[in-house]
């Protein structure tokens, strides 16, 4: 028998002595196959069925999964800020470091003449040049 299905039937049916040829052993074995492509279509159908049921199922419960995260998003924005708000509000003040430049430094720079309109005339100018850097970047895109 062809495939090893249905044997014990196609065993029964070789068993029996055939009348006059009225039916070959041909026959009997296009039956079985018949049947047996039968049977393997149900099952074939029902397992696709089943698998297509299951795939469903977990796109339903992924879906399902999405929509609350996108509920719940919110809500964990809050806590975390809330939690970070509480923790800062409570801790001890950061110290500010010691100033990079000394104060030796600071005492000759101040010992210049018109040092504090000259630093004030450096500070503008350095922000001039920035403003005109990003005004052509802002520009130039």
């Amino acid at each position: 028998m062809d495939w090893g299905f249905l044997g014990e039937f196609w065993n029964s049916i070789t068993l029996q002595t055939i009348n006059a040829w009225e039916y070959t052993a041909d026959w009997f074995k296009q039956i079985g196959l018949a049947v047996a492509g039968a049977i393997g279509s149900l099952f074939d159908f029902l397992i696709h069925y089943i698998s297509d049921l299951f795939i469903f199922i977990g796109w339903l419960f992924s879906a399902i999964k999405e929509v609350f995260l996108a509920i719940l998003l919110p809500i964990g924005y809050i806590t975390a800020f809330l939690k970070g708000l509480i923790t800062n509000i409570i801790k001890t003040p950061i110290v500010p470091e010691t100033p990079v430049i000394s104060p030796e430094t600071l005492g000759i720079f101040e010992s210049l003449p018109y040092w504090a309109i000259l630093s004030q005339v450096v500070g503008y100018c350095i922000i001039f040049i920035v403003g005109i850097g990003i005004i052509y970047l802002v520009l130039k895109v």
